[in-house]
């Protein structure tokens, strides 16, 4: 007996016996979720969580120019600069002025720890060790300004040599002071007839007589008098510069005036009332 058995079967475009992706090519050849496989709905490995069309997922990686400034929300910005220094923040910081006079301002007894900048400026500069001020460390303007208002030695050379001539003058002054008696008595007796000395002319009479003596050129003992006690004790002015003065004891009057010129000094007589 004869059997005949009819095969029936239909061709498919894909492989059957492919578990994974039945031979089609376009589809990845690894299981879903797995490494290289298509990623599924879902919240553990190699899936993303879909609520309304919306992928909720971790991103890890962006290609660049990926997130613009549109893409981030405010709150995102807030976040970002939480800790820096915006520009307004930024213009508020002091100048470089004003940060330079608080560091000079700054009390230096706040800075005295040892070993520090503050206390090695402290112990070298607020309080000097012995000769830590040299000649060659003196500017020409620090030893102007310390000689200014003392008397130069060229000064001194000057008032020693008026002290000299003060001296020399005292002395022709006592000469002819000695002679004053016999003079005012020669005086009045001439005027007033022999004997006027003793009780003829009053004493203001006497004493006009006497500082009136013309003792040198012609000036009186009473002006040369007014000469040496304005150099010895008035008021003097510009003593070491071109224009020297002496004024009366009150600085009220100018009695001697001098012009200094290729260090010659030209004195000129002043007020003598």
């Amino acid at each position: 007996m004869r059997t005949t058995i009819l095969a029936v079967g239909q061709v498919v475009a894909f492989d059957p016996f492919d578990s994974v992706r039945l031979g089609i090519t376009a589809l990845p050849n690894a299981n879903a979720t797995d490494t290289g496989g298509l990623i599924t709905r879902g919240s553990s490995t190699g899936q993303l969580v879909v609520a309304g069309g919306i992928a909720n997922a971790s991103v890890q990686i962006m290609a660049a120019n990926t997130l613009t400034a549109s893409a981030l929300a405010a709150d995102a910005v807030a976040e970002i600069q939480t800790g820096l220094a915006t520009s307004a923040a930024v213009s508020a910081l002091p100048s470089a002025a004003a940060i330079a006079d608080a560091v000079w301002d700054e009390a230096h007894l706040g800075h005295m720890t040892s070993g520090t900048f503050g206390a090695s400026v402290n112990a070298n500069v607020v309080s000097m060790e012995g000769d830590v001020v040299t000649a060659s460390a003196l500017a020409s303007d620090a030893v102007t300004e310390i000689q200014s208002g003392l008397a130069t030695s060229a000064t001194l050379d000057t008032v020693l040599g008026l002290v000299g001539t003060i001296s020399s003058d005292t002395a022709t002054i006592k000469g002819y002071t000695d002679s004053i008696p016999d003079d005012v008595d020669a005086a009045l007796s001439a005027n007033h007839g022999e004997g006027a000395w003793g009780g003829g002319s009053s004493a203001s009479d006497v004493a006009l007589a006497v500082w009136g003596y013309t003792l040198e050129s012609t000036y009186t003992a009473e002006q040369i008098i007014r000469l040496i006690t304005a150099v010895i004790a008035g008021v003097g002015t510009d003593l070491d510069g071109p224009n020297p003065s002496f004024y009366s004891l009150d600085g009220s009057k100018l009695r001697i005036s001098g012009v200094t010129d290729d260090e010659t000094r030209t004195p000129t007589i002043g007020d003598l009332t």
